[in-house]
């Protein structure tokens, strides 16, 4: 296989899907160069300490006014830490993580749909699991 679309990549939360998804961000992370540099050494000399992906920022169509709006989902979530959020990919791939979520209405512009970004902090690991080969 050559690669896969974007198309068909689902986010949902709890178990609820959340339509409207239009951008994802890099999932996982690099991890922090930690400075293992002794007096003796004539270079620096690093180890790799712990990856810091940030906020997940996921952009959707605003939606509030729809009765499956994922703006009125995520916003139930808010102060809910716990909450578990399972990124799919076209492949049936996934990425699994416990985050807060905070919510911010996008700038808005002439001739353009309005956006929202929901911002997760996470509390947990990103767990990958692969998708069933067959």
């Amino acid at each position: 296989m050559a690669g896969l679309l974007t198309k068909g990549i689902k986010l949902t939360v709890d178990g609820t899907a959340l339509p409207n998804l239009q951008a994802t961000p890099e999932m996982g992370g690099t991890p922090e160069q930690v400075d293992a540099t002794t007096l003796a050494d004539a270079m620096r000399h690093y180890i790799a300490g712990v990856k810091d992906p940030g906020s997940l920022e996921f952009t959707f169509l605003y939606d509030a006014d729809q009765e499956d709006s994922s703006y009125k989902t995520l916003d139930s979530k808010v102060g809910h830490p716990d909450s578990e959020y399972v990124l799919t990919m076209p492949d049936s791939s996934t990425f699994t993580f416990t985050a807060d979520v905070s919510l911010r209405l996008s700038a808005a512009e002439v001739n353009n749909v309005i956006t929202f970004i929901a911002a997760l902090s996470l509390q947990s690991d990103i767990e990958f699991a692969a998708a069933a080969e067959g």
